[in-house]
């Protein structure tokens, strides 16, 4: 049974890999991309000097806005594809074959996952390199190494929101509002591209409420402030605790979106 899943996934795989790569310069494009934006924050950096609001952080402005851009990329395509997926198999009119075939929910997901996490994860490595040649010492692979637990927290968050995601595609048969809101609220609550502390009180006390907020703050302690993991350990167990609460009830919405969806008779439409 376990053979047969994983040869479900990798069929899965392939297909989407033939896919990507039909769009060979996409990822040559996203490339580009990321070394124009790495260059834009240097030069923002740059302009924005030293100031009291990253005191404690090496690398100043650039090394918090890099790290914030190479997790923000990489977990909005864990965030997506789930969403994508559906969406795909019921626009090809495939989502119900695929349900009523052995292939199950889990080798249906996790096959979808492979291919766009690996583009993202090509991006990141980009990211991290554009990073290291600019600020070496506060963005070395032995600072990324150190925090890769942090990383798959977060990352663990936005799969979460994912689940949320494909639910409401299968139940609504429309565009989702949960992964804009998700990653609207993280761009602008979270710290992902500047402190909080130029928040106004109030939204600052709603940044509690967003997990990636935890995440953020472990992740600079630990990459940019010297930070031990032990001093770092009650945001962690935070941003754990969010994502199994976050990832059960995503499971369990997009099960119940699929019985509903089933019922109705609108499980192969989009």
């Amino acid at each position: 049974m376990v053979a047969t899943t994983i040869d479900r996934m990798r069929a899965i795989t392939r297909r989407d890999f033939r896919l990507q790569m039909s769009y060979p310069f996409e990822l040559l494009s996203s490339l580009w991309g990321v070394a124009i934006s790495v260059f834009m924050f240097y030069f923002i950096g740059r302009l924005v000097g030293d100031t009291d609001l990253l005191s404690g952080l090496e690398g100043g402005y650039f090394a918090f806005a890099v790290i914030g851009v190479t997790v923000m990329g990489l977990s909005f395509s864990i965030l997506d594809v789930f969403r994508s997926s559906i969406q795909r198999e019921q626009a090809n009119g495939t989502l119900e074959l695929l349900l009523a075939s052995p292939t199950s929910l889990r080798a249906l997901l996790s096959g979808s996952l492979v291919v766009p996490m690996g583009f993202a994860g090509i991006q990141a490595v980009a990211y991290a390199i554009f990073g290291w040649i600019l600020a070496p010492e506060a963005l070395g692979p032995s600072a990324w190494l150190r925090a890769v637990p942090v990383l798959l927290l977060i990352m663990g968050a936005f799969a979460a929101m994912g689940l949320w995601s494909a639910a409401f595609v299968v139940f609504a048969q429309r565009g989702d509002p949960v992964s804009g809101m998700f990653v609207q609220a993280t761009n602008l609550l979270a710290g992902a591209v500047f402190p909080i502390a130029v928040l106004p009180d109030w939204l600052q006390t709603l940044s509690h409420l967003v997990p990636t907020f935890y995440g953020f703050e472990a992740l600079r302690g630990l990459m940019l402030a010297g930070a031990s993991w032990a001093s770092l350990l009650d945001e962690i167990a935070i941003l754990a605790a969010f994502d199994i609460v976050l990832a059960a009830i995503g499971i369990w919405l997009l099960r119940r979106a699929l019985r509903f969806a089933r019922v109705m008779g609108t499980l192969g439409t989009s």
